[in-house]
């Protein structure tokens, strides 16, 4: 074969591989799309873009460390590769590294001033550092570079207190202004009416503030399918595989020897219930990391799940009890990654609650601690939010109701075949006797109780979570109430809390 040939086939195969990573990747196929890209890479060695998309797949495979060792080398072959620097800042957030991930977006800054993405990442990341004044400022940077940017303005109006007279009048008629130019039905316009919910309902204009959430929940609804029959199955199918498990045969044992001893503590329960707030509170002691929101176990449960075409429990019911004890094991070792100084990591995930057994199966010394808070409540801050994940249940208040009747169901069941392993804080008791309820929970967790755990809003460190402001604030009782002005509007809801399983 003569050399033109030849290079033109080679470079054929190159562009195969490439297209080939690109369509599993976008399939969620990610074992094939790094294949492909492996591929790709040996045929080219020094292409920043290969380096760049197998980075991206090994960062959605959990792989953080790795995808990081691409993506800087995709810099090092191509310095103004800004989605390399998007990519790499994404991994240093999920490493809990913020103040690098800070760093790399400004790198990417420095090569494109307007890269809306990059701009949007710096100021969300000051945010989650606790740095408002600094996050206000790059929202409005963002606005500058983008003046009907949703999100921003979503962002901004939350660091903002719309209830102070005059206060931000022209921050909220620029975000008013943005929405009504919004195209009706868009994502935009969805995050616009949360925006413009949250600044009306300071103001004290309940109907308008709820009107809003209805648009934005239709929106998002119509890009998030959602059966409660289906889940209602999927809870009871989860319960009689457990069960039916042999969990003494399988439970792997606390007195093994592991790479790393460290004791993970899971807050879990349903979102807005105090998740971050608990977290926040163990994190001010010096030997606990708080980890955030971690998809370790989930990955876990979905690759069981795929893997055996299973639920998670019928799947381990026909796992080696080695095997088992690796998925332990490779949990321990990639939760030690995020803190390999700390004796304590609390994995804050609330859906956890689905995977409880689990978890207590592969870690008999985790703390477990289950979050609960009063059902309106719960349910009405969880509908007036904007999560960063889907949440298809939200979008509906028969829904929402439904959902807490599986969920509460579902604990009842975990507590019932645990009934030692789960401490239990109830939000409303923490808000009104903390002495007493933060005691209880440091000292479950094998802490060391003083009085410096009450201004747990002091400790400085990164908070990923839509209660990032709430929780560099002391203790206060107004939010378990804030639904009453919104009652009138949810008898849909109340109905469907009390409806019977």
């Amino acid at each position: 074969m003569k050399k033109p040939a030849r290079k033109e086939a080679e470079a054929a195969a190159l562009q195969h591989d490439l297209n080939q990573g690109l369509n599993h990747h976008r399939n969620g196929n990610l074992p094939e799309a790094l294949k492909s890209y492996q591929k790709a890479l040996k045929r080219q060695r020094d292409n920043p873009r290969i380096h760049n998309n197998l980075g991206a797949v090994l960062r959605d495979s959990g792989r953080y460390p790795d995808a990081a060792k691409h993506l800087r080398k995709a810099i090092s072959f191509e310095p103004g590769l800004i989605s390399a620097y998007l990519n790499l800042a994404l991994c240093q957030l999920e490493m809990g590294r913020l103040d690098d991930a800070l760093e790399t977006y400004r790198s990417a800054l420095l090569f494109g001033p307007n890269a809306i993405e990059a701009r949007m990442g710096e100021a969300n990341t000051l945010r989650d550092l606790g740095r408002m004044d600094e996050a206000a400022e790059a929202f409005k940077t963002a606005l500058k570079v983008q003046p009907g940017h949703a999100a921003a303005h979503y962002f901004l109006g939350h660091l903002r207190d719309h209830s102070l007279p005059d206060a931000y009048d022209q921050e909220y008629l620029a975000m008013r202004d943005s929405y009504r130019a919004s195209d009706a039905g868009s994502p935009a316009r969805a995050d616009l009416a949360w925006a413009m919910a949250r600044s009306v309902e300071q103001r004290g204009e309940y109907q308008e503030s709820f009107d809003f959430l209805l648009e934005a929940h239709d929106i998002a609804g119509q890009m998030q399918e959602f059966d409660l029959g289906a889940t209602s199955r999927y809870f009871v199918e989860i319960r009689s595989a457990w069960s039916a498990l042999d969990t003494a045969a399988l439970a792997v044992s606390e007195n093994r020897k592991t790479a790393r001893a460290v004791t993970p503590i899971f807050v879990l329960g349903l979102a807005r219930s105090g998740t971050t707030l608990v977290e926040q509170i163990l994190a001010t002691h010096g030997t606990v990391f708080g980890a955030g929101e971690q998809r370790l176990i989930g990955n876990l449960c979905a690759h069981l799940e795929v893997a055996s075409g299973r639920n998670f429990a019928e799947a381990l019911a026909i796992l080696e009890p080695r095997a088992v004890e690796s998925l332990a094991d490779s949990y321990l070792n990639k939760l030690s990654e995020l803190a390999p100084h700390a004796d304590y990591i609390v994995d804050k995930m609330p859906a956890n609650f689905l995977s409880l057994g689990l978890i207590a199966l592969l870690f008999p010394q985790a703390k477990i601690i289950l979050c609960e808070r009063d059902p309106m409540a719960v349910c009405w801050s969880i509908y007036s939010t904007r999560f960063a994940e889907p949440h298809p249940f939200a979008h509906d208040l028969s829904n929402l109701g439904g959902y807490h009747r599986l969920y509460h169901e579902h604990m009842n069941y975990w507590q019932q075949q645990y009934p030692n392993r789960i401490h239990t804080v109830h939000y409303e008791e923490l808000v009104h006797q903390p002495d007493l309820n933060v005691r209880a929970l440091v000292e479950y967790c094998g802490l060391e109780y003083n009085d410096g755990y009450l201004n747990f809003h002091e400790t400085q460190r990164p908070v990923r979570t839509a209660s990032a402001m709430q929780v560099r604030k002391p203790l206060y009782q107004s939010a378990a109430e804030r639904y009453l002005p919104f009652e009138s509007h949810l008898q849909t809801l109340r109905q469907a809390l009390e409806e019977k399983l």
